[in-house]
């Protein structure tokens, strides 16, 4: 009678990155929104920029936090992580 979350959603063992990923995205969306002083949060989003993720929104907002700070050392690793990226041959046709 009762089914899991994981049968509702029919998800597989993805789940636990799903969820991760969803936390990930409102934390950092949190942090756009939010008025803390950019040199508080600039280490923590750098290393979001390098760390692998699974949910381009991460590094997305995390660039755009960046860049809306201005500060040099933030704009310069965002420009190497976007020169790093600049192709995505993930949804290239094989």
């Amino acid at each position: 009678m009762w089914t899991t979350i994981q049968e509702t959603w029919e998800q597989n063992e993805k789940l636990d990155f799903l969820v991760a990923d969803n936390i990930h995205f409102n934390a950092i969306y949190a942090l756009l929104l939010s008025d803390l002083n950019i040199m508080d949060i600039e280490d923590l989003l750098i290393d979001l920029l390098e760390s692998p993720a699974t949910n381009v929104g991460v590094p997305a907002l995390a660039l755009e936090i960046l860049i809306r700070g201005g500060s040099q050392k933030g704009t310069r690793h965002a420009i190497k992580y976007l020169q790093s990226h600049r192709w995505d041959d993930t949804s290239w046709p094989e």
